[in-house]
């Protein structure tokens, strides 16, 4: 049992014995000091075993059942959460309107669905101009405890994606960094504790693409894109596809090699069509008619016929 998931499991605890109508103090009486019980809470100490058998007792469940239960919330609670923060990164209000409420923050057990929580609420804030950029900025660096966090050798999945955010962000003067860690952690997804590694990893470079593109480092970013679809053909994935090929094609246009970035853009348009997600289709049909200044329709007949 890891430092994290003691702290979640004694925070269910906690959460139980609330429910259950009873004080801190009764509780634990006969098993464990507040202060240390207050220990297990902060995660500054790990819950043993049998304490947490006692524990169990002392509700009147049997500890595997609690276990069970605990695993089935964080399953539950990690479907909300991330239901939340797609809506509010796909800015899906209908969404968002239908789930007002439905999460409290001061229940959701698992760290990483906290700052998965709290980030997305802030990108919400920010975008309704409730605070600016440089606020956002602030309150990521202060979730991730950053710069502490550079020089830790094992990440959450959350941590990844709260950090890559930062490379979007003008006010954030220390991209260079970020950068490194996620290059990092691209050569070695092992840093990483999560079940999604390869997801976050796709996530890092597509953010990796998108930062070296605002540097004019084209190579790199053909490099990054060819190295992340090669990377999803192999695990038959689509995921973020359409973004590696829209940023080749940039890419290659500002290189002036313009049969590679037609071929891009065909290959992005295929993607978005082979997804049937009409908002994101509409996004980047903007996107790519104002970048390369086309009728995307018009292009994408033109290059069947000519192919």
């Amino acid at each position: 049992m890891d430092t994290s998931y003691s702290r979640e499991l004694a925070l269910f605890f906690d959460r139980l014995r609330l429910e259950r109508g009873m004080s801190q103090l009764d509780f634990i009486f006969g098993i464990v000091s507040i202060r240390q019980y207050r220990r297990y809470l902060s995660g500054d100490s790990m819950i043993p075993q049998d304490i947490v058998g006692m524990l169990a007792k002392k509700l009147g469940f049997k500890p595997e059942h609690i276990i069970m239960d605990f695993e089935a919330v964080r399953i539950e609670e990690s479907k909300r959460v991330t239901a939340y923060y797609n809506a509010v990164i796909n800015n899906d209000e209908e969404t968002l309107a239908k789930m007002e409420g439905t999460i409290d923050l001061d229940k959701v057990i698992d760290r990483n669905n906290r700052l998965i929580f709290e980030f997305a609420t802030w990108v919400r804030m920010y975008r309704q101009k409730k605070i600016n950029e440089s606020d956002l900025v602030a309150r990521i660096k202060a979730l991730l405890h950053y710069p502490a966090i550079l020089s830790m050798a094992r990440l959450s999945s959350a941590e990844v994606i709260l950090m890559s955010t930062l490379l979007i962000y003008r006010s954030f003067n220390e991209k260079p960094l970020i950068a490194d860690k996620l290059t990092s952690y691209v050569a070695d997804t092992s840093q990483v504790i999560s079940g999604y590694n390869e997801r976050i990893r796709f996530l890092c470079l597509q953010r990796l693409a998108d930062y070296r593109g605002t540097l004019g480092d084209f190579p790199e970013v053909i490099r990054l894109s060819k190295f992340a679809i090669d990377g999803l053909v192999g695990i038959k994935s689509y995921y973020l596809m359409e973004f590696f090929y829209y940023y080749m094609a940039l890419a290659h246009y500002y290189q002036g090699e313009t049969e590679q970035y037609k071929d891009a853009i065909y290959r992005c348009h295929a993607i978005l069509e082979a997804e049937n997600n009409p908002a994101k289709s509409a996004k980047f049909k903007k996107r790519i008619e104002d970048d390369f200044h086309i009728s995307l329709p018009d292009f994408i007949k033109d290059y069947v016929n000519s192919h």
